[in-house]
């Protein structure tokens, strides 16, 4: 086909789709491609900015983590063999026990569990008390400087009419070796 043989409308026409369909095909190949681009980076910043922000406020705070850090660290490193620091929890238990009013019936310590990077001791306890003592000792144990945890707590009445709870709990505390 010749462009010759068109009439200066039809040409007119022909240069308008010809200009239509490179822009539509500019558009589609190279603009929205680039655009799509830019925006994915444009969030990829935003999102690197917002990590970097959050890690500058912990670099911020390192010296303060630092500082409580050593203060717990030295709650949770293992200062004697494996039957001092069951001694030393034992102890901590009966103190505060006598310190809240509980009456301990049976305590028992369990074998020391070995993990990889700590060692966990854990004792159950079956005591007697009311209600109100009961919470003060556990409330004692959760504050305890050789950060106790009460791992499991059954609770039963001692018996009808009297204001005794029967208890067993599992004791744990956590050292590094």
């Amino acid at each position: 086909m010749r462009l010759a043989g068109l009439s200066k409308r039809e040409r007119y026409i022909l240069y308008i789709c010809i200009f239509v369909v490179a822009s539509s095909l500019l558009y589609s190949f190279v603009v929205e491609p680039t655009a799509r681009r830019w925006r994915d980076l444009g969030r990829e910043i935003l999102t690197q900015r917002a990590k970097l922000d959050k890690n500058l406020k912990v670099i911020a705070r390192e010296e303060s983590t630092r500082q409580e850090y050593e203060r717990y660290a030295a709650n949770v490193r293992q200062k004697g063999s494996d039957k001092e620091e069951m001694a030393s929890l034992l102890r901590e238990v009966e103190t505060l026990a006598r310190a809240s009013g509980v009456h301990i019936t049976d305590i028992k310590p369990r074998p020391v569990k070995d993990m990889q990077f700590y060692k966990r001791y854990i004792i159950e306890v079956e005591s007697e008390a009311k209600i109100r003592q009961l919470t003060r000792f556990i409330y004692q144990l959760q504050r305890s400087r050789q950060l106790l945890k009460v791992e499991k707590l059954r609770l039963t009445a001692k018996g009808r009419g009297t204001p005794l709870l029967k208890s067993y709990m599992l004791i744990a505390r956590v050292l590094i070796p």
